[in-house]
C-alpha cells in the first residue's frame, strides 16, 4: 500500500507501470497449458490501454511459440530463463554460455548417461541417442503438456560435431 508521504517524497511517476511480466507455467496457466479465456481478455485489454505484457520462461522458443499458437497469445518473451528474447517471432539478446564450459558439462552428462539438450538459437541439440530418453522422461513429468512441438524440433548430433560456442542454454532430465 503506498501512503500519502511516499507519493509526496517519490512523486506520481514511479507508479506509473508499463509493462507486467509474467512467467507462463503456474502463472498464465493452470494446467494443460491453457490460460483462461478470463485471463487472456483481461491481459488483451491491459495491452489496448497501453500496457506492455512480457513473458519470461525457462521455455525453448519452439514450446512458446507453440503456447501462444494453442492460445492465441502472442507478446514479447524472455526465454531460455533469460539468455534471449523473442519478439515477432525472432530472437535477439542472445548470451551464450563459454564453449569450453559447454563441453565440460556435457562431458559430465555423457560420463553419467543422462539425457540432455542443447538449446542453440538456430537448433535444439540432442546429444547422440538421448532423443528418445529426454522426451520419455519430459512426457512422464508433464503428462498433460503437449511437448510434440518440441520433440520434433529436435536435431540429433554426436557430442563433438555441433558449435558449442552457440549453446543459450543446457536442459537435462533425472529419470
Amino acid at each position: 500500500m503506498v501512503s500519502a508521504s511516499d507519493e509526496d517524497e517519490w512523486g506520481r511517476d514511479w507508479m506509473m507501470v508499463k509493462a507486467l511480466v509474467f512467467d507462463i507455467d503456474g502463472t498464465l496457466t493452470v494446467k494443460k497449458n491453457q490460460m483462461s479465456s478470463m485471463l487472456r481478455e483481461k491481459l488483451q485489454k491491459l495491452r489496448e490501454q497501453g500496457m506492455q505484457i512480457i513473458m519470461a520462461t525457462g521455455r525453448p522458443v519452439t514450446d512458446l511459440m507453440a503456447f501462444q499458437k494453442e492460445n492465441c497469445f502472442f507478446t514479447p518473451a524472455v526465454v531460455l530463463n533469460g539468455a534471449a528474447v523473442l519478439d515477432d517471432g525472432e530472437m535477439s539478446c542472445c548470451q551464450y554460455l563459454q564453449g569450453d564450459c559447454v563441453s565440460r558439462i556435457m562431458e559430465q552428462l555423457v560420463a553419467h548417461d543422462l539425457p540432455f539438450v542443447c538449446y542453440q538459437k538456430e537448433n535444439n541439440v540432442v546429444i547422440d541417442s538421448s532423443r528418445g530418453s529426454y522426451a520419455n522422461v519430459m512426457q512422464h513429468y508433464l503428462p498433460e503438456a503437449n511437448l510434440q512441438p518440441l520433440f520434433e524440433s529436435f536435431v540429433s548430433y554426436k557430442a563433438d560435431t555441433f558449435d558449442k560456442e552457440r549453446v543459450l542454454k543446457i536442459e537435462t532430465c533425472f529419470p
